[in-house]
């Protein structure tokens, strides 16, 4: 696709900051890129949920964050067929079996996938109409973005929040 979807596919974490519709049928979503930041207070949530055992588990753990010098992005699918948001909590993803169009990491492409399997049952968008079309699917630390569109999103870096 492009640097800037490979940039994505290598971030360590991401977040949903936004996801709106621009203009009737269209999508933007917004994305930070997330690292291992400030250490987590074991002892504090520990005794917030009084399960001391919480102390040596989250022992040398650290907070997914964006911090400053973290990337922003923007993808924007001009038309689309479908769209879904999962909790990542209740996520199966994609199976290995699934068509990837190179490497899926955070960000990854299909040709072939349960989710176009679905929209073969849910909808009347085929190859034949509205032509061919793609799922794009974005593994977030929150959320599973599943895209279904004949276009290619045009990606951007924006600057940082302030």
């Amino acid at each position: 696709m492009n640097v800037l979807a490979d940039r994505i596919r290598s971030c360590d974490y991401l977040y949903l900051e936004s996801l709106t519709e621009p203009s009737v049928n269209a999508v933007k979503i917004i994305l930070l890129e997330a690292k291992a930041g400030s250490p987590v207070d074991a002892e504090k949530i520990a005794s917030k949920y009084n399960l001391p055992e919480l102390r040596s588990i989250l022992a040398g753990s650290r907070n997914i964050e964006h911090l400053p010098g973290c990337s922003r992005f923007e993808l924007v699918w001009e038309t689309y067929i479908a769209y879904s948001i999962v909790n990542e909590s209740y996520s199966n993803g994609e199976p290995d079996t699934s068509g990837a169009v190179g490497e899926r990491r955070r960000f990854a492409e299909y040709s072939r996938s349960r989710y176009l399997d679905y929209l073969a049952k849910a909808s009347f968008a085929s190859a034949d109409y509205p032509g061919p079309y793609r799922h794009w699917a974005l593994y977030c630390e929150d959320h599973t973005i599943d895209i279904a569109s004949r276009v290619d999103p045009v990606i951007t870096e924006l600057a940082p929040a302030s």
